[in-house]
């Protein structure tokens, strides 16, 4: 097999993981709580990742340990539970649709507290990004008002903290 069909397949599989992950979420409030299913989207997690962690914990320093917990935690536990609990109120597919903005966060974010330059490119994959995403959403049917609250709840964490990372 060739590295650039196992790469390929590598990233479609991803896809599916990733793109399935909102649609399994809401599968599964319909049986457990929202904080049981992000714990188990944790400890599964976990469960993967445990090999590789096993053989690279050694390798990290000591005094970068707790920027890794904290963004472990900003990155990967608060919006875990924070995606189960909005996903209660707004549909999985405008939760996929505001993770997917995440880019246009990052680079502003970068842009603005890391003095990281605007490249012509970026620019133009941001619009480019955020034209889909509206004119998705413009024609879409209307959300109650109710789900405005937990659209601003997972957008906040979504693009202020995960932007961060």
């Amino acid at each position: 097999m060739s590295k650039t069909f196992f790469n390929w397949f590598i990233f479609i599989v991803l896809s599916f993981v990733w793109g399935s992950s909102f649609s399994l979420m809401k599968i599964g409030l319909e049986h457990l709580s929202p904080y049981q299913v992000a714990a188990l989207r944790i400890v599964f997690s976990g469960l993967i990742l445990l090999p590789i962690t096993i053989g690279s914990i050694r390798k990290i320093p000591k005094n970068k340990i707790g920027i890794i917990f904290l963004s472990g935690v900003l990155g990967s536990l608060l919006p875990a539970f924070l995606f189960c609990i909005a996903e209660e109120g707004i549909d999985s597919a405008l939760a996929g649709t505001l993770n997917s903005l995440t880019p246009i966060f990052v680079i502003l974010t970068g842009a603005v507290f890391m003095a990281a330059k605007l490249h012509v490119i970026r620019l133009l994959g941001l619009s480019y990004h955020f034209q889909v995403v509206f004119y998705y959403y413009s024609a879409k049917a209307k959300y109650p008002a109710t789900s405005i609250l937990f659209i601003y709840l997972l957008w906040y964490w979504l693009h202020f903290f995960m932007g961060l990372m």
